[in-house]
């Protein structure tokens, strides 16, 4: 299994764990961190790999930030906009109940 195999593999265990997806999420929303790279931390220490360093830290974060903006905000942008506001049966002219 190569390396990003097992990272992945990792990622998808770890997040079904209980409690993983609303902290991991919170981070990312109250903290602004990038759960990827919060995941390829946990990675790396778990498995007994090297920690990341100042240099490797940095460029984790360019490798995130490329696929955060190339996949995740790209997809975000082309997806469907809900509407401002809601029919419903009154102000769409249906029955009145």
């Amino acid at each position: 299994m190569s390396e990003g195999q097992a990272f992945w593999c990792f990622s998808l265990a770890f997040y079904e764990r209980p409690g993983v997806p609303g902290a991991l999420i919170a981070l990312q929303d109250r903290d602004g961190f990038d759960v990827n790279l919060v995941l390829f931390a946990l990675w790396l220490g778990i498995s007994g790999r090297q920690p990341l360093d100042g240099d490797a830290l940095a460029a984790a974060e360019r490798a995130a930030g490329t696929l955060r903006r190339e996949m995740i905000e790209t997809h975000a942008q082309s997806a469907p906009k809900a509407p401002a506001t809601i029919p419903t049966a009154t102000s769409s002219g249906g029955a009145k109940g």
